[in-house]
């Protein structure tokens, strides 16, 4: 059941780096959180953290690994009572191993999350709330998206030169 406390700002990955500095980031401008992460006790962490100094927001944990494809419109559909100003991706990983090394299992979770988690998500959202005066969508991408390591090409794949 889904309280009546406003609107709310949804990170992925936030059980750590940019997305935990980032829920923090919208707490202190008085934000409700939604919060996903595989980690669990890290977002217990992380809300104990917040509430510290702001116990007047309200700080929602959803627990789920969206390099399973299913989750993210699971993920989804289970905030459909919540009123969302703010959706931020930024759950993703990244693999530096050479391509004789990579672990195909591995590789097939971080192309899930990357980037269909990233598609499935982003798109869902600006369906429901492209009309919505003040709602924005932020991705957040690491550096490496924009850099060319040729030992690790399932990472940074995505800046090889077109001719």
């Amino acid at each position: 059941m889904v309280q009546e406390k406003g609107k709310y700002t949804v990170i992925t990955g936030a059980s750590s780096g940019i997305g935990y500095e980032t829920a923090k980031a919208f707490a202190e401008r008085g934000k409700n959180l939604i919060i996903t992460a595989r980690r669990k006790n890290n977002l217990e962490m992380l809300k104990r953290e917040i509430l510290e100094k702001r116990l007047d927001l309200d700080i929602v944990i959803r627990s789920t690994d969206l390099s399973v494809p299913e989750n993210a419109h699971q993920f989804y559909e289970g905030l459909r009572g919540y009123e969302i100003e703010t959706w931020v991706n930024n759950a993703g990983f990244g693999n530096y191993d050479s391509v004789e090394d990579q672990d195909l299992n591995k590789i097939s979770r971080m192309l899930n999350l990357n980037i269909g988690a990233l598609t499935i998500l982003s798109s869902l959202y600006v369906r429901d709330y492209k009309d919505v005066e003040g709602t924005q969508l932020i991705n957040i991408s690491s550096a490496g998206g924009y850099t060319i390591v040729p030992t690790a090409v399932t990472y940074f794949f995505r800046n090889l030169p077109h001719e």
